[in-house]
Parts: structure tokens; C-alpha cells; sequence
């Protein structure tokens, strides 16, 4: 039965002597031969890694490096995140190199860290966990400034009278209120009136318009002939700005809850030309 991790003080007693031999004989084929047979006791992972993914974490054939796997690394040690591994090149292709990939039990000690690092074969990685945390986090950063500049979708139909989106276009500077909906009663009955927006002109208007299903245009159209929609991105209704190729005419005039429930998780995300 294969052990779960390998022993890194084994692993250095077999393989000190293999790396002090520099060119190759028949004793130093006996030493990597030993340090194979070990090697095959041992659970590991086996990947092809091209020339810019781990790869780039040892000089060739034999080297070997220990670090401490990336909380965002993805691939075939995707579940092995936030752990401890050794890494040995043993072998090539044509634009990358072979991977044998191993659990270590816990963080390497000082002491065997020093030790490593008088070896010629060994890659010294042993901040590599800290400098992509620190990339990712600068990734993480760029990103949500570059999404704190891009428009957002806004969708009539999850728009409140309550909580209107009052907008002044960054184009034409037409400053436009969109409600939503408004309600109000009478002495006959409680009146709920939905705002739709013309998918060609853009123009807002209301109605009380009821069909079977949840309503989401209306089968009147608008002056222009235009089909007057509310599960639609909000566009400026001057010049167009925020106009997406979604604003469109479309075969349906309601959905379901199902369907609206999905609509509503695409509220207030980014928007997309799509």
C-alpha cells in the first residue's frame, strides 16, 4: 500500500547523493534508480506542465523545489490548496516538462529548508504561496476597479416607486426618472401600473395591461411601432446611450415565475454588449 505523503528527510538522504555526481555513470544511474524505487512507494501526481505553469518552478530533468500550493490554483492539484508539496522534473516534451508531484505532511523545517539549499538540484520556492497570494490580491483589486467603472444592468420590472433611478445621460445630459411601477387606489379597487420602455425609441410610458402570466411587454405597441418592454436594460430614451443589441423586440410577451426569478438574478450586474 502507497504511503499518502513522502518523507522529505528520506527523500534528501537518497537524493544528496544522487545530485553529487555530475556527470552521468553507471553509480549515479544505481542512485536515481534507488531514488525512483522511493519514489514509487509514494501516492503522486502526474502532469504535463508547459514552459510558463509550474514548470517555470525548476531548471530541468532531476530538479526539485517544495512550496506551498496557491489558495486559487487550478488544474490537477486543484484540491491540494493551501498544502505543502515536492516537485521533480522527470522528463519532457516538446514545449514543456513532466511532473511527479507529491503531499508533504506539513511546512519543511528550517533546518531541512538549509539543507536543501546546498543542494544543486533544488529550486528554492518556498515564498512562491505569498508572491501569488499577493498577485492575486493585486488582480483582485484591478478588477474591481475596472467594475466600479462599468454600467451596470437596471431592469424596469425590479425597479421600486419607492427607490426610483433618477439619471442624467453621460451623453446628452437628458436627465430621465425610472419608477418601475406606482401604484394607488380608488374607491373601486387597488391599482398596480407597471412603466415599460419602447425597445426603439426608448420612450417610457405605463400601463395597467393584464395578460395571462407575468407581464414583461405590452401587446400594444408604442407610437413609433416600437415593442414597449420592462424586462429589459434601462436605456437612455434621448439618444440611445446604454443601448444594448438585448433591446429588442421579442416573440413572448409574459413569463413565468421560474423565468423571472432568473431575470432578476441578472439585475444589477454588469452590463454586457450583448
Amino acid at each position: 500500500m502507497k504511503r499518502k505523503t513522502i518523507n522529505l528527510e528520506k527523500f534528501l538522504e537518497l537524493y544528496t547523493p544522487f545530485s553529487e555526481i555530475g556527470g552521468w555513470c553507471t553509480e549515479k544511474h544505481e542512485r536515481k534508480h534507488n531514488l525512483y524505487d522511493y519514489f514509487r512507494k509514494i501516492d503522486s501526481i502526474s502532469i504535463q506542465s508547459k514552459k510558463d505553469g509550474l514548470a517555470r518552478l525548476i531548471n530541468g530533468n532531476n530538479s526539485f523545489t517544495v512550496f506551498k500550493v496557491p489558495r486559487l490554483q487550478r488544474g490537477k492539484i486543484f484540491g491540494l490548496r493551501g498544502k505543502w508539496l515536492l516537485m521533480c522534473g522527470v522528463g519532457g516534451f516538446r514545449g514543456g516538462r513532466c511532473l511527479e508531484i507529491f503531499k508533504l505532511r506539513s511546512k519543511p523545517s528550517d533546518e531541512l529548508f538549509d539543507k536543501m539549499s546546498r543542494l544543486y538540484g533544488y529550486c528554492p520556492n518556498a515564498n512562491f504561496y505569498e508572491e501569488q497570494e499577493n498577485l492575486y490580491e493585486q488582480k483582485e483589486i484591478e478588477r474591481s476597479r475596472k467594475n466600479e467603472n462599468r454600467p451596470r444592468v437596471y431592469i424596469l420590472a425590479f425597479i421600486s416607486q419607492y427607490t426610483p433611478i433618477k439619471a442624467t445621460c453621460k451623453e446628452c445630459n437628458l436627465e430621465t426618472t425610472f419608477s418601475g411601477y406606482w401604484s394607488y387606489r380608488t374607491k373601486e379597487r387597488h391599482h398596480n401600473v407597471d412603466q415599460y420602455q419602447c425597445q426603439n425609441c426608448g420612450e417610457l410610458s405605463f400601463s395597467e395591461e393584464e395578460q395571462n402570466g407575468i407581464s414583461v411587454a405590452c401587446i400594444q405597441p408604442c407610437k413609433c411601432g416600437g415593442q414597449r418592454r420592462r424586462d429589459k436594460n434601462i436605456f437612455c430614451p434621448g439618444c440611445g446611450y446604454r443601448k444594448r443589441k438585448n433591446n429588442r423586440a421579442e416573440s413572448f410577451t409574459t413569463i413565468s415565475q421560474v423565468e423571472l426569478d432568473i431575470l432578476k438574478t441578472k439585475h444589477d450586474s454588469i452590463l454586457e454588449n450583448d
